[in-house]
């Protein structure tokens, strides 16, 4: 039984909800006006847990939202299809449901969802007013008839997308034991046409491919975006006027700024943890160095000397560590770990084939990274130590790889084989750490480089709010 509401209304400000280890992750609710009630269960069972490995998807009920709104049925299937996506939930017909979409609401019939195999529900009702909508919903756990959530979201008629996308972000969290991810963006770059008449715009979109928009105009190049530690702030290597330079755009406003030129730069850097520096990869005189630049003082310091290739740096989650692309040791690219203050490199990669790209997980424990053997490219994920390398992609070209916010997917850029015309289409992907869950994502064109962003909002469900 629903014992307390709590309201939290956050406009233009942002609130982080921190869940309890092993999640070393952060959620915050951004400037979108939303208002949430939660209903916490007082004796809430334990997460059902199907990670560490294991892959047989959750059986879950979702029968249609009930309400007048014409967003009823929208919300309910953006829920369904984030939560199909992931490869985490089977969903159930909606014909095999016994008990109605009405009545449920009144008295959950539990062995009418059990007899079809049902071991999550969830229901949920929608509201318009005016401008509003409001999506009250709860998750029961069928095999033990228990409730597991109840929430009540508010938010403005035009992000109903956004507020479906957090419906399914509790579910998965509460189901999984780990944060969810949907209500979260992917920025990319955007390629039309070929050749000289080739546009390239830095472009964003929410990563069930709606709401796709242009960041920039296609008139400048623009390669390899990435987030800040803020939702809301992206780096960008640009070109303008045969100069190239690095630029931090907020994308509420559009408002760009110069970071600084940095001559032989070939990939946009990489933020530390806190935002405040940058890392990246400079080439002098045939030869790839790593340097750190402070975004404040604007101090460039070195963190390896000129006498190899170093590329491709990444800070590790606590910002302690770097891991790296090198031919140090060889004249082949192989994972390097160093401290980020350059110290104490260890070469971790030891399998045969060039690695590149190397990107560490939020979680703090796998990096992801491309590699070529032969003539093929790679999807790869090892622990920090190098033990436990596993492909879990391969094809013509791959690389890019850009973790989800809460490190249990990879998103990349997948290249296909040239065909007749001698053209490829390159598209962004999606795959899970098993490597059985693989998904296309949606984009108006060709497009490349993506980077995911932290999640917008969260609801953990192991935060306790008062009873008021």
């Amino acid at each position: 039984m629903i014992k307390a509401l709590f309201l939290l209304v956050l406009i233009f400000s942002v609130h982080s909800l921190q869940a309890d280890p092993p999640k070393p992750l952060k959620g915050s609710w951004n400037s979108v006006g939303l208002k949430m009630n939660t209903a916490p269960h007082e004796d809430i069972p334990d997460v059902i847990e199907i990670t560490k490995g294991q892959i047989k998807p959750t059986p879950i009920a979702i029968p249609t939202f009930l309400g007048d709104t014409e967003f009823s049925e929208k919300i309910t299937e953006v829920i369904t299809n984030d939560l199909a996506m992931c490869g985490r939930f089977q969903i159930i017909d909606k014909q095999a449901f016994i008990q109605d979409a009405t009545s449920v609401h009144e008295n959950v019939r539990f062995s009418d969802w059990r007899v079809i195999n049902s071991q999550i529900l969830l229901i949920g009702k929608v509201e318009q007013n005016g401008s509003k909508i409001t999506v009250q919903f709860k998750i029961y756990d069928v095999l033990k008839g228990t409730l597991l959530r109840g929430i009540v979201l508010s938010t403005e008629e035009g992000k109903w997308r956004k507020l479906a996308h957090m419906v399914a972000d509790v579910v998965y969290e509460r189901v999984t034991g780990d944060a969810g991810f949907f209500d979260s963006q992917i920025v990319f770059i955007d390629e039309q046409g070929y050749g000289k008449s080739k546009k390239k715009c830095l472009s964003i979109m929410d990563i069930d491919g709606h709401n796709v928009v242009y960041l920039t105009d296609g008139r400048n190049l623009v390669l390899t975006p990435r987030f800040s530690p803020s939702t809301h702030h992206i780096a960008y290597l640009g070109y303008k006027k045969n100069s190239a330079g690095v630029y931090l755009m907020d994308i509420r406003t559009r408002e760009t700024r110069l970071l600084g030129e940095f001559q032989g730069m070939t990939f946009a850097p990489r933020f530390s943890p806190d935002g405040s520096t940058v890392v990246m990869s400079l080439s002098k005189n045939g030869t790839t160095a790593l340097y750190t630049y402070n975004i404040t003082t604007k101090e460039t310091r070195p963190l390896t000397q000129h006498g190899q290739i170093d590329t491709s740096p990444c800070y590790s989650p606590d910002g302690q560590y770097i891991v790296f692309t090198s031919d140090r040791n060889g004249n082949i690219e192989k994972l390097f770990i160093m401290r980020s203050d350059g110290s104490g490199v260890t070469q971790i990669s030891q399998g045969p084939g060039k690695y590149s790209q190397p990107v560490w997980s939020p979680r703090g424990d796998i990096i992801a990274f491309s590699k070529q053997i032969g003539g093929r490219f790679y999807l790869g994920v090892m622990n920090i130590d190098g033990s436990s390398e596993r492909l879990i992609d391969e094809g013509y070209l791959i690389e890019g790889a850009a973790w989800s916010p809460n490190g249990r997917y990879i998103t990349y850029t997948r290249e296909s084989t040239p065909g007749r015309d001698g053209r490829s289409r390159s598209q962004l992907c999606c795959m899970d750490l098993t490597g059985l869950v693989k998904i296309d994502l949606k984009t108006p064109h060709n497009a490349s480089d993506p980077a995911w962003s932290p999640l917008l909002s969260a609801v953990s469900v192991r935060d306790r709010v008062p009873a008021v």
